[in-house]
């Protein structure tokens, strides 16, 4: 992307993509939840238009209805776009 114009509307449009308002591109972290965090980070990492995306605890720190909420984004956006993902998620030990 060219200039700040380009790069800023595609943020936008990667925002809403994550049901997120543009509004969220004026936030400091500290002002989101950590479902909002995660699902800032889901757009950032599409920012690169990527094949695959490696999820490393992504829903972790998340509460249930949180977690469940991202992973059906994240296979929304898997049906929508084609994107790849590679999970990995930790089991208690």
């Amino acid at each position: 992307m060219k200039n700040h114009a380009d790069r800023r509307a595609a943020a936008e449009r990667l925002l809403e993509m994550v049901e997120l308002p543009t509004t969220y591109l004026d936030k400091y972290p500290v002002e989101l939840s950590r479902g909002q965090c995660q699902r800032v980070n889901i757009a950032r990492a599409l920012m690169v238009e990527p094949e695959i995306i490696i999820c490393d605890e992504v829903i972790s720190a998340l509460d249930v209805s949180t977690g469940v909420q991202i992973l059906h984004l994240l296979k929304e956006l898997q049906q929508r776009n084609g994107y790849g993902y590679l999970f990995e998620r930790f089991a208690d030990l």
